[in-house]
């Protein structure tokens, strides 16, 4: 080899070259090089690494994607995990990092993007990836952010629902209105405000973008990620509702909110508001324990989604779910007032394994965690990461003949503890207070010289640090809110 193939060599993460020589082997019959010493020489040349035009990466370590921006010609990538991260140690976890998501979004040829069940990857700048045709971004339990979806215009497909700490999508309404051969839509149901720039202030949307996302109608389904299992596979099972189903729930739930929810009321009135309206009108489905599936309403016509007792389709549309569908329900509604909130998975039982705050731990620490147990809760972000069970409120006031005390509402971290155990995932969150993200603008600089892709969750969390010193510790904010019903087409 001569000096100038020398110069051309190019090292990958080692993870990631075994990869790459294994496809340059088994689909171009390429054999891997040797080193002076005789031992196997991971590095490629360009040409080789020109090769590369699809991968599929699963169960990936952290950095293990290291380098991979080099493959210029790579236009089918998927990274996906097995199983559940949310009642996993840090370090048993296979993800790949924000970094890493860095070098992918740098790939500007890839047409085909997964990004599947990754807990380290908290935001995604789609910005570059202009020749996407085909996204799916499912599972990622600590996704805060995703930018660049209004850069998007060749995408036929786009997926994107699971990803439990996604709150709000920008650019989503521009996106579907301007991609032109778009044709088949996978959103969470959450998503479908932002999907038609749903303004929660003065319950407006945007009618071009409902107009087109009706045309496509029949090949659009809104999703609500089932959990995995401990030992599932990646592609886990979702509650898919149809676009019609879609609108009707969206509909009855704006005249719930203008029914039960005072006009200007406050972030707290509102979430009492919608706990009360839940524990007066929706029941336990102790039949769908039983498995059964599908569940008629009381009319004996309209038929809940497969497996929709864990959905809020069931509890707004039905007024019957499991624990699970009165979190999706709540979360559906604090939506539409413009307050965040995410799903906590956890188990109904004290937390005597200080899981979410236990910190003096070695890499051999183990836990035996119940068979059984498993539950659903809420977080709402917007008043100082507070907790509420909607499920044991309701059980509550139905077992006791209205009884309005609504105890598991809007909890802080230790009081949830002592009836709640929940999973390693809630390490991430304070105690009581929300503090400033350590090195916001080391994080921006990194994406961005100039600030301008500064993420808004780190801008929203100084905003909040700021107005809760201003009022000792309060965050008081009201909200002028007029639902609107959209139109169908």
């Amino acid at each position: 080899m001569d000096s100038k193939e020398e110069q051309e060599k190019m090292r990958l993460h080692p993870s990631l070259a075994i990869i790459v020589w294994r496809e340059l082997r088994e689909k171009y019959g390429i054999q891997q090089r040797k080193d002076k010493q005789g031992f196997p020489d991971w590095s490629c040349t360009r040409e080789e690494l020109g090769l590369i035009t699809k991968l599929k990466i699963e169960n990936p370590n952290r950095g293990t994607l290291k380098g991979i921006s080099q493959l210029y010609n790579l236009q089918s990538l998927t990274v996906a995990s097995v199983g559940s991260s949310e009642y996993k140690k840090n370090n048993d976890i296979a993800t790949i990092t924000d970094a890493d998501m860095r070098e992918i979004c740098q790939i500007n040829g890839l047409k085909f993007l997964e990004i599947n069940n990754q807990a380290d990857v908290s935001y995604i700048d789609l910005t570059q990836l202009k020749n996407l045709q085909d996204l799916s971004i499912i599972n990622n339990p600590n996704l805060e952010e995703i930018d660049g979806f209004d850069s998007q215009t060749k995408l036929k497909g786009l997926t994107c629902y699971g990803n439990r700490s996604l709150m709000q999508v920008q650019g989503l309404n521009q996106c579907i209105n301007q991609c032109e051969e778009l044709m088949e839509l996978n959103l969470d149901v959450l998503l479908f405000p932002d999907s038609i720039d749903y303004n929660p202030i003065t319950g407006k949307y945007n009618q071009e973008t409902a107009n087109r996302i009706a045309e496509i109608a029949n090949s659009v389904k809104w999703h609500e990620a089932l959990p995995a299992l401990k030992y599932t596979a990646y592609k886990r099972d979702s509650i898919q509702i149809n676009h019609y189903q879609m609108l009707q729930m969206h509909n009855k739930c704006c005249k719930i909110l203008a029914e039960n929810v005072p006009e200007h009321a406050r972030n707290r009135d509102t979430i009492l508001g919608i706990e009360t309206y839940l524990a007066q009108n929706v029941t336990y489905d102790r039949e769908s324990l039983k498995g059964k599936s599908r569940m008629a309403s009381k009319d004996g016509i309209s038929i809940g989604p497969v497996g929709g007792a864990n959905g809020a389709y069931n509890a707004i549309m039905l007024d019957q779910c499991v624990c699970e569908g009165y979190t999706r329900a709540m979360q559906y509604l604090l939506k539409l007032k413009g307050i965040n909130s995410r799903n906590v998975r956890c188990i109904g039982t004290k937390d005597t394994l200080h899981l979410a705050d236990k910190t003096k731990e070695t890499i051999y620490t183990r836990y035996e965690l119940p068979d059984e147990g498993y539950h659903s809760i809420i977080c709402i972000k917007d008043e100082d990461l507070l907790y509420c069970d909607p499920c044991w409120n309701a059980g509550l006031y139905q077992a006791k003949n209205g009884d309005k005390s609504l105890p598991y509402t809007l909890l802080n971290k230790n009081e949830i503890s002592q009836t709640h155990t929940l999973s390693f995932q809630e390490r991430r969150v304070a105690n009581e207070h929300i503090t400033v993200p350590r090195n916001v603008i080391a994080q921006s600089i990194a994406r961005n010289n100039l600030f301008k892709n500064t993420r808004m969750g780190n801008v929203r969390q100084m905003a909040q640090e700021i107005r809760k010193e201003n009022y000792k510790g309060q965050v008081k904010e009201e909200r002028e809110t007029i639902c609107g019903s959209i139109r169908y087409s």
